[in-house]
């Protein structure tokens, strides 16, 4: 009888122990198939607010009036382009994946966060270029109170023109050349989100 025990002690230590790995590999596998159901999840969401943001909120309404602007008279297409209300929560999506990337690694795809990351900093350089020409204008409005002090409308017009004709010229094209390299990354952000 003491043999038996002498066995049966190691065989069922041994079976509890295969039971309990057993049982403990089970629930990993199952808490990783969660975690992969909630990741897609997350997924689905992050990529439709995305496709929203870029669908409806940028080509749908901010790009749209950008665009507009260039087919106006170039100072008058900056002018209101200056005035207007350009920030970073105007792509919310994109900021909040900007604002911490690294808890976007779910999406299994390190080359889009990027591109969106990339997105975000396009957007912003448009609002930054936003403000370096509203403060050219609005300079260029306090030169134009200067000089009428002293000139006919004509000549403050002809001095006006020289003054800020290369630099109207320049915010010109790159306003152009801006909106093409956001459209440019946010259709392939697009093409992406499925």
């Amino acid at each position: 009888m003491a043999d038996i025990t002498w066995i049966a002690a190691p065989v069922a230590v041994l079976v509890s122990g295969a039971l309990g790995w057993w049982a403990s590999q089970r629930t990993i596998q199952h808490q990783l198939v969660q975690k992969e159901r909630e990741n897609e999840a997350r997924k689905r969401l992050v990529f439709q607010l995305l496709r929203d943001e870029i669908e409806l909120r940028w080509k749908g309404e901010i790009e749209r009036y950008l665009r507009g602007l260039l087919d106006r008279d170039p100072i008058d297409g900056l002018e209101r382009f200056a005035a207007m209300e350009l920030k970073g929560d105007d792509v919310f999506a994109f900021k909040a994946v900007s604002a911490s990337f690294v808890d976007y690694f779910f999406i299994g795809n390190v080359r889009l966060v990027s591109q969106i990351v990339h997105g975000y900093l396009l957007v912003c350089d448009l609002i930054d270029f936003r403000s370096f020409v509203a403060r050219t204008f609005a300079e260029r409005r306090i030169t134009y109170q200067r000089l009428r002090l002293s000139l006919s409308e004509e000549e403050t017009q002809q001095r006006l023109s020289q003054e800020y004709e290369d630099d109207i010229a320049k915010f010109w094209k790159d306003l152009s050349s801006k909106l093409d390299a956001i459209r440019k990354r946010f259709d392939e952000i697009l093409a992406q989100l499925g």
